[in-house]
């Protein structure tokens, strides 16, 4: 834990703030993979200092199994007219790919009160109306009812009646009112990437952006979450980048307010990214080179890519460097790499 060892002295620790936003916090004498003369060499954290770069392993997630549910605790549920017995409520045995995508839009868009009432409520757009509904059906046997929002003539407020399914989502998968929902449920670091990769679709459903140029990303108030969504890409073989941005206060039809205050905003770099070979390259396609590449204009050289050393550069895309250099070592598709911006 980051904060025992730097608050109860327990030895001396270095923060590496890194250029995909991210931090790793470790002893001086913790052995780390950087970039040296276009090679991964292992070097304590001790000797990097701002401007080295490191290798980070992506795609280490081989799980096959899925992840099995434990029951929550049951009640002795009093007579009453209309009342659900604990028995007709149908849960999950297993973290699936439905399962996954519903608690992913429950992170995003959806909340346990906060009051203890036994409802689970959700903020719906109409593109993901049918959907929702759809899916608490056949996960849980459940209606999801929709009602007119004060906050948007767009949106609808859904809601699940059940405190069997309130029970569930606390006991079993960990979810937490207010901030404490924003994390990623325990049960998800244990489970196949097709699962992860569906939880992390429902997620960017509630929250997420697909710009037309660029790629898609996620806002949140979280940093603990934009941290674990980073740390969930990465682990399925992509490659993520978190910034920090600040959200000015704004006001909305009906008297709702939007307060101002710091987001995170999570980038998702995917394969595409790693086989472009025009732009600025971005956290998945930059390799590091001790060597800048050059596009040959006259002679033998004219339109091929060659290596110069007057053309000296800090990193070049990974495709335009499988052209010039196809065996170059650093050209493996489980690395990305990172810059130390800052150590503290």
């Amino acid at each position: 834990d980051d904060r025992r060892l730097l608050f109860q002295g327990v030895r001396d620790c270095l923060r590496l703030k890194l250029s995909n936003g991210l931090s790793h916090t470790v002893t001086p004498d913790h052995p780390l993979y950087a970039v040296e003369d276009d090679r991964v060499v292992e070097r304590t954290a001790g000797k990097l200092r701002r401007g080295c770069w490191l290798a980070v392993e992506v795609g280490q997630n081989a799980v096959e199994s899925r992840v099995p549910l434990q029951a929550p605790s049951m009640d002795v549920y009093p007579p009453g007219i209309g009342r659900r017995r604990p028995e007709e409520i149908r849960l999950p045995k297993t973290m699936n790919a439905d399962l996954a995508w519903w608690l992913g839009f429950l992170v995003g868009d959806g909340c346990l009160p906060a009051d203890g009432r036994s409802s689970v409520c959700f903020a719906v757009t109409p593109g993901i109306a049918k959907r929702l509904t759809r899916l608490t059906q056949r996960l849980f046997g459940l209606r999801l009812s929709l009602y007119k929002s004060n906050a948007s003539q767009k949106i609808k407020d859904g809601r699940v009646q059940s405190r069997m399914l309130v029970r569930f989502l606390k006991e079993t998968l960990g979810i937490g009112v207010k901030k404490a929902k924003l994390r990623v449920p325990r049960a998800l670091w244990r489970s196949p990437a097709p699962v992860v990769r569906a939880f992390l679709a429902g997620l960017w459903a509630a929250d997420g952006y697909a710009p037309k140029n660029g790629e898609p990303y996620l806002v949140t108030v979280s940093r603990q979450l934009a941290n674990e969504c980073a740390a969930l890409i990465h682990w399925i073989g992509d490659a993520a980048l978190v910034r920090r941005v600040w959200k000015p206060e704004s006001r909305f039809p009906r008297g709702y307010v939007s307060r101002a205050g710091w987001t995170y905003r999570v980038e998702w770099h995917g394969r595409a990214c790693r086989e472009r070979r025009t732009g600025v390259p971005c956290i998945a396609s930059r390799v590091p080179t001790a060597m800048g590449i050059r596009l040959g204009q006259k002679g033998a050289n004219k339109g091929k890519l060659y290596f110069s050393p007057s053309a000296q550069s800090a990193h070049v895309s990974r495709a335009r460097l499988r052209v010039a250099a196809p065996k170059h070592p650093l050209l493996a598709d489980n690395l990305i790499f990172a810059r130390i911006d800052g150590v503290q």
